[in-house]
């Protein structure tokens, strides 16, 4: 039976793990726009991938970047032997402020590990995770979705976990089938894992019952779990053109005010405009990305400061 290794509530204190059990619920893309909203902040990130499916490169654009490996590096380090190993490699700079370790196909190589027991992938991630991150701010773990093995292996590494869950009764499942896990991991390997909270994501714009029943309804069915004052609207033409383009929601609210000013050069100048503009809903929807990013550096650092 593994044991709680003694100095592990002091390790990885900026790791935020983003993990739901149900697909869909937009931990790739919360990851993602919140990355993009600490760095606007000043904050320096990483955002790691621990998923076979490699969703962080769409959500920042990045699928032919020469730096992805498909987490061989990641793996490679978890599943070294030798104590003083590398750790995995680091692409730097994919946005200012930003760094990222890719996952994907090879992650399955660790699921692979745990299934034959072949080597504690749980607890040497931790120590893996330790040697990156005491040079960020925040470190972002994106999450696969119904996989017990690697969920308990990235939150045995995080001290928060965020579960975003979209306004369905699928996704709140979802919520109740990680309470175990979490449980697990607090008994086994880390103590210090804590709840940052529920985000609700892809809220119809406007839709205040809507709002009210899912914040009722989660309060209810997540027990001791809070959920997060912040949540992220469902603006449907905003979020697609954000998908498509590989453009974070916050990049795209900036290129949108530079797109209106020359939109308003070009009719003073009777010029031809182009119809086809960024739509003014991506600038809710960056807010909302930029509430978030206040609430988690609110919630981090009071803890930090009632620690002491």
């Amino acid at each position: 039976m593994p044991v709680v290794e003694p100095d592990q509530r002091h390790r990885n204190t900026n790791v935020i793990a983003l993990a739901n059990n149900k697909g869909g619920a937009g931990k790739s893309t919360i990851t993602a726009n919140l990355a993009g909203a600490l760095a606007a902040k000043g904050h320096k990130v990483l955002v790691m991938d621990i998923d076979l499916s490699g969703d962080m490169r769409a959500a920042f654009g990045i699928n032919d970047h020469p730096g992805n490996d498909e987490g061989e590096s990641l793996v490679s380090s978890i599943l070294s032997r030798d104590a003083a190993a590398p750790p995995p490699r680091i692409v730097t700079g994919i946005r200012p402020g930003i760094d990222w370790i890719p996952g994907g196909m090879q992650i399955w190589y660790l699921v692979v590990s745990a299934i034959r027991d072949e080597f504690p992938i749980t607890t040497r991630f931790a120590d893996v995770l330790a040697q990156v991150s005491g040079g960020y701010d925040y470190v972002l773990l994106d999450c696969p979705p119904s996989n017990p093995p690697l969920q308990e292996m990235v939150l045995a590494g995080s001290r928060w976990l965020i579960v975003p869950a979209r306004p369905d009764p699928t996704n709140w499942d979802g919520l109740r089938k990680i309470g175990p896990v979490v449980k697990h991991v607090r008994q086994y390997y880390n103590p210090a894992l804590s709840w940052l909270g529920v985000v609700i994501f892809g809220l119809p714009a406007n839709a205040s019952r809507i709002t009210r029943i899912s914040l009722d309804y989660l309060g209810a069915a997540s027990g001791t779990v809070p959920v997060l004052d912040s949540t992220i609207r469902y603006q449907s033409a905003a979020a697609l053109g954000s998908q498509m383009s590989g453009r974070l929601a916050l990049e795209m609210a900036t290129d949108r005010k530079t797109e209106t000013a020359q939109v308003i050069t070009a009719l003073r100048n009777g010029q031809e405009v182009n119809t086809d503009r960024i739509p003014s809903s991506i600038d809710n929807l960056a807010n909302d990305y930029m509430r978030l990013a206040d609430e988690i550096v609110t919630r981090t650092q009071t803890a930090k400061v009632g620690a002491r």
